[in-house]
């Protein structure tokens, strides 16, 4: 199997693996989320809450591998856009990230003496865990794996286009409603979020689409950029430079009497007459100008003509010039 199909597989494993994750986390924080002071107050049950905080830190290693995994192929097409992706994938970890030490603290509040203090601290975390969760997953989501996947998958080819247009079109559903529900002020009683759920419903399709494809299929076969020769197209930079050394001493001698290949008397007739030899470097030039230098002021010194300009100046330098 190709390495690009190997990452393809890995790729759509790892978003199986976020539906997985994120689901029953959700659901298991709910008792939590729904009564914070109730939940400190009396007998909680924190080995849910650990749990759910344990599924979330393997969502989080499951996004970052989701960006990494493919980013190496999509930087062929796209490479700001490659780096657009993986970047949103970072912020929409932290997001989570910041999510699961709200819980952890609620459960700290819980183990002590609970008071009005306590409970009012424990209400702020799971505020903070609501707003995580709307500002991540309900929101930057929408940026990273709707517009910039999508954009980049359906440039690339590497999925069918026509399932592409659910990221183009879920990613900006999801940023208008998740914008309209923080104007609200992330209220969970409001309409809004019954509103917010059906308008992220093209972007869930669009990442379990991408789950299940690439996991049977793979990427499509023909998409241009798997193929070495478009690889080495759209990495110009990949390509060998030619090291130039430094020319010797017998090499610059030897340069002013031997013709070049495309000099007059060594080329066949109707050959052009650039030089195939290679240009010199700039410390080779800077080497033979700084020696020449030096001979004439030595030479000025003791009162004699130097060697280098008996020899005529175009002897000195490095290099062929067609005629």
């Amino acid at each position: 199997m190709a390495l690009g199909q190997k990452r393809a597989r890995a790729f759509g494993v790892l978003y199986l693996i976020t539906f997985v994750t994120s689901i029953p986390a959700l659901a298991l924080y709910e008792v939590v989320l729904r009564h914070p002071v109730g939940y400190i107050a009396g007998a909680g049950h924190d080995t849910q809450v650990l749990f759910a905080a344990l599924l979330e830190l393997l969502l989080i290693i499951a996004n970052i591998g989701t960006a990494v995994v493919i980013a190496p192929i999509l930087r062929r097409q796209n490479e700001e856009g490659a780096i657009g992706y993986v970047t949103a994938r970072l912020i929409e970890c932290t997001f989570i990230l910041v999510g699961i030490l709200c819980m952890l603290g609620i459960i700290t509040l819980r183990n002590q003496v609970a008071g009005p203090a306590e409970g009012t601290v424990a209400y702020t975390l799971a505020a903070i865990k609501d707003w995580t969760f709307l500002l991540g997953p309900g929101w930057v989501v929408g940026w990273g794996n709707g517009l910039i996947l999508g954009y980049l998958m359906y440039r690339s080819g590497l999925v069918p286009r026509r399932a592409a247009w659910l990221g183009l079109i879920g990613g900006p559903l999801i940023i208008m409603s998740g914008t309209a529900v923080m104007f609200t002020g992330n209220q969970p009683s409001s309409t809004l979020h019954s509103l917010q759920g059906i308008m992220s419903a093209p972007e869930i399709l669009w990442e379990l689409f991408l789950g299940i494809y690439c996991t049977i299929w793979g990427f499509r076969r023909d998409a241009p950029i798997l193929s070495g020769s478009a690889r080495r197209q759209l990495n110009p930079s990949r390509l060998r430079t030619p090291q130039l050394s430094r020319p010797t001493r017998s090499h610059r001698r030897s340069s002013g009497s031997s013709p070049c290949p495309g000099s007059r008397s060594s080329r066949a007739p109707g050959e052009s007459a650039r030089c195939k030899v290679r240009t010199p470097s700039f410390v080779a030039v800077f080497w033979s100008r700084a020696s020449r230098r030096f001979a004439v002021r030595r030479a000025g010194m003791l009162g004699r003509r130097p060697r280098a300009a008996r020899r005529g100046r175009a002897s000195a330098d490095h290099g062929c010039r067609g005629r």
